[in-house]
């Protein structure tokens, strides 16, 4: 898919997914083009299961999800996300304003920016659980907020973050209900241990 726009498309009800785009089974390319004010209940803007996507040079805005995954929600995929995108404005009322990744996916993002987003629940950009593994790689993260924990990234259920090179500024995290305090990453063990929290 390229030079295309994905705009005001919904996935209403309970069970609703995938708001504007779903890839079940499949191999997805999306270069230079707009995913915008989509929603769902998982997965506001795409969703994808057992499929591989990539995307470059796109825009991915203002779309909302209930569950999981205001802009995406992969789930025992692979994503590659590089050169340019820009994930801004998208919220979700659970976990992964931007993405939520979960069971055993595996993402790749590079020399992208994520500013502006939110989450009710963990991760204010990307949310990981059920052994889901995040790089990233010479990216800005700004002013992302989550209302539980990790105004950035949320890491849970043995899942792992690395990054090289990337710029973490102004990203909020609420702590369950408590004080304001900035956090970057946010790691728990399978039974809600606290194992880092990067400030």
């Amino acid at each position: 898919m390229s030079n295309s726009t994905v705009d005001s498309n919904s996935a209403p009800g309970r069970n609703g997914i995938c708001g504007g785009i779903r890839a079940w089974k499949s191999n997805l390319t999306i270069t230079s083009s707009t995913v915008s004010h989509n929603s769902a209940q998982t997965g506001g803007g795409l969703c994808t299961r057992k499929s591989t996507l990539t995307i470059t040079n796109s825009s991915v805005s203002e779309n909302s999800a209930q569950q999981s995954g205001g802009g995406f929600f992969t789930e025992l995929s692979t994503l590659a996300i590089a050169s340019g995108c820009v994930f801004e404005n998208n919220t979700c009322h659970g976990k992964g304003g931007a993405i939520s990744g979960s069971s055993r996916s595996n993402m790749d993002i590079s020399h992208s920016s994520f500013s502006s987003n939110k989450a009710s629940g963990n991760g204010g950009v990307v949310s990981l659980e059920k052994e889901s593994r995040l790089f990233s790689n010479s990216c800005t993260f700004t002013d992302n907020w989550a209302m539980s924990e990790g105004g950035a990234v949320g890491v849970m259920d043995h899942s792992q973050h690395s990054d090289t090179g990337s710029i973490f500024t102004g990203n909020t995290a609420h702590d369950m209900g408590r004080h304001m305090f900035l956090c970057v990453v946010f790691c728990l063990d399978f039974w809600g241990k606290v194992l880092q929290c990067l400030l």
